[in-house]
Formats: structure tokens, C-alpha cells, sequence
């Protein structure tokens, strides 16, 4: 599966696909079955899709209609250029069966410091990684790696590298890569990145390392560091994978992923509004119904 959303319909497609294969999954038990509790399972259903659960393809599906609305109406008010910047720090990357306890406000307040004079919409997400050190003696096992990505409009390249110039001297999850990449958009390519942002994670990553690669200076410590270089092979999640990534997530809303500053606030703004207004009068619809009304 392409991880190129160009279009809406693609976008669904693909959601629909992972929600029907992980009900299958869900309703059809096998001896290495990865459990769900109740209130999970509720979420996993279509018709609870305004709830805005993250772990939830209906809810990303619904999510992304709304926002993919406010961006089509919004976006001639931006000015370019637009550049897609994303923050990678390892701070936010922990074990599995810890990153369900992982708080967004940190990751996203930092960013937001950061990027304090520029425009940009941001949507903060977990990437899986099945083997990686989890412990300083060097114990290996699954880790998720929070990270956001970024569309900045107005900007310039020289100006976004100016400010994530610190932040580019810490290395991401690996070694000699840094924890900020900037990267230009045209803009005929936007709502794919918008898209892209607003997807539910579904691909793990497997690096391994290549060669001997020279060497960096730190800057904070003067010591002459041997960079290697890593490949970072990437295959979509099996199911069971999708699963632990839906508990994961399992405490995560859409509405609270999704940040934004500058001229972009107003785009997060209305997003966000009308997300949560679908959200109220759904539950109103309900109320009315079980009153009989």
C-alpha cells in the first residue's frame, strides 16, 4: 500500500480497508491474538467515528474530511512558500507498553516554541519500531516514536533552518540523522501532505546500520563523535501490529493531535470546531432518541 494519499477517495479507500481487516481480526480470534478491551472495540465501530478516536481508520476518515474541507476554503488565504518540517526528537520515543502514557501538550509546546515565528499546521503521530534499545544497558524491544509532522507557509528555507538550527543538532531514534528534516512542497501538493499527516499510522520501520559513515563534532561536548549511517526499511504493520498500535493510541483524540500557530491557527480553529461539533450533535441525536423525542 502506497503511503501517497493524492487524493480523498484514495485516502478512504485505504481506511476502509484497514478497518474492515482489523474487525476480521477482531471477530476471528487466533492462538497469537492481540486483545481489545470493550471500550476499544467500541471504538473500532463506524458508527462511533465522531468520537474522534485516533486509533480508529473511521474517525481519521472523518477527520480528514473535515479538515481536507477547511484546507480547500482556507488555503488561498496562505501565502508560500510551504516547506513540510518534522520534529523527530528521541525524548518522545518510548517502549511500547509505556506509550499509551505519552502527553502530545509537551512534544507540541516545544514545536511551538520552535516555530514561534512562523505559520504552520502540525499533527502529531506514533511511528512503531518492533526492535530498538528501550533501556541504557541495551535491551531491545518495540518502541514507539512520537513525532510531528509540520505544513509551514510563509517561510523561507533559510529562515525555518535559522530557527531549527539547535533543535537539528540532536539526533533523532538514529544515530547521525537529525531530529528535524525540512523539506519544500509545491503547492499542488499540499492537501497530499495534508492527508498524509492525517493518516493512521500503519507501516513499521526496521533500521539497520550500514557503514562507517566519518565523524561530528558535538557541539555541547567538543568530542569527536563516528557517525554511522543507517537504511531505514519500512513494511506495512500486520494486523495484530495495527491492533497494539490502536492501544497505543487507545487514550489519544484526533481533535488533540492536531496543532497548529501563526495564520495556520485559524485553519486548527475551524478543524477543530467543527469536529466537535459533529461531535455534540451527534450525542444530542442520541440523547433525544433514548428520551423518546
Amino acid at each position: 500500500m502506497s503511503t501517497h494519499f493524492d487524493t480523498l477517495q484514495s485516502f478512504i479507500a485505504h481506511h476502509v480497508k484497514l478497518a474492515r481487516n482489523i474487525q476480521e481480526y477482531v471477530d476471528a480470534p487466533k492462538s497469537n491474538y492481540v486483545h481489545l478491551d470493550g471500550q476499544l472495540r467500541q471504538q473500532l465501530h463506524e458508527r462511533n467515528d465522531y468520537w474522534l478516536c485516533a486509533g480508529s481508520p473511521w474517525a481519521r476518515v472523518l477527520f480528514a474530511q473535515i479538515a481536507l474541507d477547511v484546507w480547500t476554503e482556507l488555503e488561498p488565504q496562505l501565502a508560500g512558500p510551504f516547506h513540510m518540517v518534522t520534529f523527530t526528537s528521541p525524548r518522545f520515543a518510548i517502549a511500547e507498553s509505556e506509550a499509551h502514557t505519552f502527553d502530545p501538550t509537551t512534544h507540541q509546546n516545544e514545536i511551538t516554541e520552535i516555530m514561534a515565528g512562523h505559520s504552520f499546521l502540525g499533527m502529531t503521530e506514533p511511528a512503531y519500531y518492533p526492535q530498538w534499545q528501550i533501556t541504557r544497558d541495551g535491551g531491545m524491544g518495540p518502541v514507539i516514536a512520537w513525532h510531528s509532522h509540520t505544513i509551514v507557509s510563509g517561510s523561507s528555507r533559510a529562515a525555518i533552518e535559522k530557527d531549527v538550527a539547535n533543535s537539528k543538532r540532536e539526533e533523532s531514534l538514529l544515530p547521525g540523522v537529525p531530529a528535524v528534516d525540512v523539506r519544500a512542497v509545491r503547492p499542488d501538493k499540499l492537501k497530499s501532505k495534508l492527508l498524509y499527516m492525517l493518516k493512521t499510522p500503519y507501516k513499521q520501520y526496521t533500521p539497520y546500520r550500514l557503514r562507517e559513515a566519518g565523524e561530528r563534532v558535538d557541539h555541547d561536548t567538543g568530542e569527536i563523535i563516528s557517525v554511522r549511517q543507517y537504511s531505514q526499511p519500512k513494511r506495512p504493520l500486520r494486523t495484530g501490529e495495527l491492533v497494539k498500535m490502536i492501544k497505543v493510541q487507545r487514550d489519544k483524540y484526533l481533535d488533540e493531535l492536531i496543532f497548529g500557530n501563526g495564520d495556520e491557527y485559524q485553519l486548527v480553529t475551524f478543524i477543530v470546531e467543527e469536529a466537535r461539533r459533529q461531535l455534540d450533535q451527534e450525542e444530542l441525536r442520541q440523547t433525544e432518541q433514548r428520551l423518546g423525542k
